[in-house]
């Protein structure tokens, strides 16, 4: 068929600094030669869309349907967003079910009945989907494995000195504070990402808030030990972690409380079940962060979940819609 028509809609604004999944897999699409169309959440009336190759940005829903009353395929990654398809007439719909928020759980169930195509990110949340759902794929978060070599050893973070553990993302109820708050009591906590609620982070932790993706690279190379601190919940039972694929692009390795996909990926995340035994687990990981052949498994790990892999993946299966 001739190019295909995506949209994007009304979850989150394009940006250049900020860089999460779904602009990943929408540049990478475009490279790929889809005509992708992304609509900010953000309303601005009167701006006039933004032109890339093979991608748009537009600053208004209503703005875009009046003059796009068709696409091939609706790609959508947050559950709300089932409101949108009868404003569309809508070829294919493709869900990427990234969460299982046990306040969304009517909504998620609403988008996965009125899709097409459904990819997920965890083991546990493709079970799910797949017991409500004839089309659902595994397709897990991933990284830049080319970072690896962009990254100059001689860039080091300027807001941060000496040996620090790193903590990458948004910190909710999900986020076990209590933990990062232990463990700077022993070594320098640096928090990388928003604040979204919860308990208080200590004073001893460095909380730098938001960076730039590509300079957030350069805090992962630079850390001793990545964590994941998740309480066990029905939030981070589901999730898989971004980080854990991100820090192993610089063969930096992960400390994780023992949600499912820490523990399917034991060979390279270290795992814990308890406080204690947390810190004891990022004691051995610094200890062993330049044991050749853990650095290896690493690099091997990233270089396997690199994103062309995840995209490539979603390329095939929505072609098959056609």
């Amino acid at each position: 068929m001739d190019k295909i028509k995506l949209v994007y809609a009304n979850t989150m604004d394009y940006g250049f600094s900020l860089q999460q999944r779904p602009h990943h897999i929408m540049n990478s699409l475009a490279k790929m030669g889809y005509d992708i169309h992304w609509i900010n959440a953000e309303k601005q009336e009167g701006k006039t869309p933004d032109r890339y190759p093979n991608l748009t940005v537009w600053h208004n829903w209503e703005n875009f349907i009046r003059r796009n009353p068709e696409c091939d395929i609706y790609f959508s990654s947050w559950s709300k967003r089932h409101s949108d398809l009868d404003k569309l007439k809508i070829k294919k719909v493709v869900y990427d079910s990234l969460d299982n928020f046990k306040e969304n759980e009517e909504d998620e169930e609403k988008m996965v009945s009125k899709s097409d195509l459904v990819f997920t990110t965890s083991q546990p949340l493709f079970d799910l989907r797949n017991s409500q759902h004839h089309n659902v794929h595994m397709c897990k978060n991933g990284c830049w494995y080319g970072f690896k070599d962009k990254i100059d050893d001689s860039i080091k973070p300027k807001d941060v000195s000496g040996d620090y553990i790193l903590f990458s993302g948004a910190i909710g109820d999900w986020v076990d504070v209590n933990l990062i708050n232990k463990l700077a009591e022993q070594f320098q906590v640096v928090v990388v990402g928003a604040y979204f609620g919860g308990d208080s982070l200590s004073d001893k932790v460095k909380a730098l808030g938001t960076k730039n993706y590509v300079n957030l690279q350069t805090y992962y190379k630079n850390a001793l030990v990545n964590i994941v601190p998740f309480k066990r919940c029905q939030t981070s039972d589901y999730s898989n972690p971004i980080k854990m694929y991100e820090s192993a692009v610089f063969g930096v390795p992960t400390v994780s409380t023992d949600i499912p996909e820490a523990v399917s990926h034991k060979n390279v995340v270290y795992t814990a079940t308890n406080h204690n035994d947390f810190i004891g687990q990022v004691q051995k990981a610094i200890k062993q962060r330049n044991d050749p052949v853990r650095k290896q498994a690493l690099y091997d790990f990233a270089k396997e979940n690199d994103w062309m892999v995840r995209v490539n993946l979603i390329d095939k299966e929505m072609r098959k819609l056609f």
